[in-house]
């Protein structure tokens, strides 16, 4: 969004250019003129008159001033005309080439034979389609699908390389971020393996606990276990679900 804020700001500037510039010529001239009135102040002061001329400044200076303005006058729609023309074009190409990017981004996200580390190129740009599209790649690297996972928890479970983790790392659970994992554990599909797994970090970290407390497939004992929890938020909402689950 930057570089619109930018083009905005020098099309207002370009844009006034014709109407200042005749300002700037008047004070210039507003300037010279009182210099040579002073110089013949100056003159009469000391009486040489034969030097004055009261027409010299309106001689030399106002026809001037006069053509100069009336030149920009009658140019100044024509180059104001070319300035938003030219802007308007150069805003138009920008807008293509950002458009292309993210569409050559988005296919490179979502291929599997893409390489790892333009994967995490890709990501460090954080187009919300790309990095969706990335969590759902099998050949993204785990940190990075880890990372991802927090904003994109659904596409994390549905990529097939995240069950691969966990089969390969029974304690993957552990080195999860605490926000990723909070956001895994609100989703439907997460298995009650993975629930009882996670529910040995729900005291130290309310937010894992709440997850675990409002997920559908706790099982009874674990909800028993968050009844009792420091954190009252977390005693609250487990009752509930007991008692939701009594009627």
């Amino acid at each position: 969004m930057f570089y619109l804020v930018y083009l905005l700001a020098l099309l207002i500037v370009v844009w006034s250019l014709p109407t200042v510039i005749p300002i700037y010529l008047a004070f210039i001239y507003l300037v010279l003129r009182t210099i040579v009135r002073l110089a013949l102040w100056i003159v009469d002061l000391f009486r040489f008159r034969f030097l004055r001329s009261d027409r010299w400044c309106y001689i030399h200076f106002d026809p001037v001033i006069s053509q100069a303005k009336t030149t920009f006058s009658i140019n100044i729609f024509t180059y104001q005309a070319i300035v938003l023309i030219t802007l308007l074009i150069l805003l138009l190409y920008i807008l293509i080439a950002r458009l292309w990017s993210t569409l050559h981004d988005i296919y490179a996200a979502k291929d599997p034979g893409t390489e790892p580390e333009q994967l995490r190129q890709i990501a460090e740009i954080g187009a919300k389609r790309c990095c969706r599209a990335i969590a759902l790649n099998p050949n993204t690297p785990s940190d990075l699908l880890l990372q991802l996972g927090r904003r994109f928890p659904r596409e994390v479970l549905n990529n097939p390389i995240f069950n691969l983790m966990l089969l390969e790392d029974p304690n993957l659970i552990e080195t999860i971020p605490k926000p990723t994992l909070a956001r895994l554990l609100l989703q439907s599909k997460i298995s009650v393996g993975f629930i009882e797994r996670s529910a040995a970090l729900s005291d130290s970290t309310p937010e894992i606990a709440t997850a675990i407390a409002l997920h559908p497939k706790t099982p009874d004992e674990i909800l028993h276990q968050l009844s009792n929890h420091s954190d009252p938020q977390v005693r609250k909402r487990a009752i509930r679900h007991l008692r939701d689950r009594l009627r």
